[in-house]
């Protein structure tokens, strides 16, 4: 399985064929990772400390004393989430780390998966659709799986415009949902079962849609606002838990609609039924 750095293109052709060289290239990348990381950690710290001091120092009114906590505990939430996600990454390079993989019976386990995305994207501003049509058994690890529909739903809050829509569909073939139409629709090939979302807004390329899986990858900074997203890093995690699932994540792109599109195999006995 592809680790986060084969991923890189600075670690394909000629560098795997000089282990040395690949070597020094995962070395700088990771270094990279942690810079960017602690970076992006300075600013809400810098800003919880600040209203830290304001909050013990200060004379304030009820309403800036809330408003000043709310502040802080939002700035730790970002904090902690880089710090989880750095964390993910280094097990997940690990090459004994394996993901503990359970039977989930499909229509229970994605009803459950996805059931609060359609009212927290509205509560965001967002007009959504989810719906789940599976019917078969898949081993998953609950958690991770978790993840990546977060990590991806979080992606598309971040490049939806207000109001915009988003859809968040699991289904098997044949059941493709209706709103899924060209090229993105001609991508459901495989049997197993596919998790869609897709958000309306998107303004990227073929080569952005290849590039976004990548570590520290940011499609537009201008849009990279603290608290909104973390390092880059969500997508790239993404990709490495459903390598360990033995699926795959992909993005498609058409009409200025943006689809991220994961995909589990089915039970080994049903891929051969």
């Amino acid at each position: 399985m592809d680790d986060v750095y084969t991923q890189d293109p600075r670690l394909t052709g000629a560098s795997r064929e000089d282990p040395e060289k690949e070597h020094k290239l995962k070395e700088d990348l990771y270094r990279q990772i942690l810079s960017s990381v602690s970076h992006d950690l300075k600013t809400p710290l810098t800003s919880i400390q600040a209203y830290s001091e304001s909050l013990r120092y200060g004379n304030h009114s009820e309403k800036d004393h809330q408003e000043y906590l709310q502040i802080i505990q939002s700035k730790s939430d970002y904090m902690k989430q880089l710090l989880d996600d750095l964390m993910m990454l280094t097990l997940l390079q690990s090459p004994t780390y394996e993901l503990e993989l359970v039977k989930v019976e499909g229509e229970e386990f994605f009803d459950m998966l996805l059931c609060d995305y359609e009212q927290i994207s509205r509560e965001k501003g967002f007009e959504a659709k989810t719906t789940v049509n599976v019917v078969g058994s898949y081993y998953v690890n609950p958690k991770q799986l978790m993840r990546v529909v977060d990590n991806v739903i979080a992606n598309a809050w971040t490049y939806t415009n207000p109001g915009g829509m988003i859809y968040v569909s699991a289904f098997e073939i044949p059941n493709i949902p209706s709103w899924s139409i060209g090229k993105l629709a001609e991508s459901f090939t495989e049997k197993g079962v596919y998790i869609v979302v897709q958000n309306s807004g998107a303004t990227i390329s073929e080569q952005q849609c290849k590039q976004m899986f990548e570590p520290l990858y940011q499609i537009d900074d201008s849009r990279s606002h603290i608290g909104e997203r973390g390092a880059g890093l969500g997508l790239s995690i993404a990709k490495q838990i459903m390598a360990k699932h033995n699926g795959t994540i992909t993005a498609i792109e058409q009409q200025n609609q943006l689809a991220i599109v994961i995909w589990l195999p089915p039970l080994e006995e049903e891929r051969n039924g």
